[in-house]
C-alpha cells in the first residue's frame, strides 16, 4: 500500500483555493487506478495560532 499526504499552506483566497482543489484536484485524484479512498481534512487552527491548512490523504 502507498499513502500520500499533502499539506498546503494557508491560501490567500480560501474560497478560490477550495473551489480549485475540490473541482480540479479531487476529480483527478479520484481517477487514480486502484484508489481505495481519499480523505480530506481541513485544519482550522493550531495551538500556536496561524491559519487554516488543508491535509489530503490518498
Amino acid at each position: 500500500m502507498i499513502k500520500m499526504i499533502a499539506l498546503y499552506k494557508h491560501p490567500e483566497n480560501k474560497e478560490k483555493f477550495d473551489e480549485h482543489y475540490f473541482n480540479t484536484h479531487a476529480p483527478i485524484t479520484a481517477k487514480i487506478p486502484g484508489l481505495i479512498k481519499m480523505d480530506v481534512t481541513k485544519i482550522v487552527g493550531s495551538p500556536m495560532g496561524g491559519g487554516r491548512k488543508v491535509l489530503s490523504y490518498v
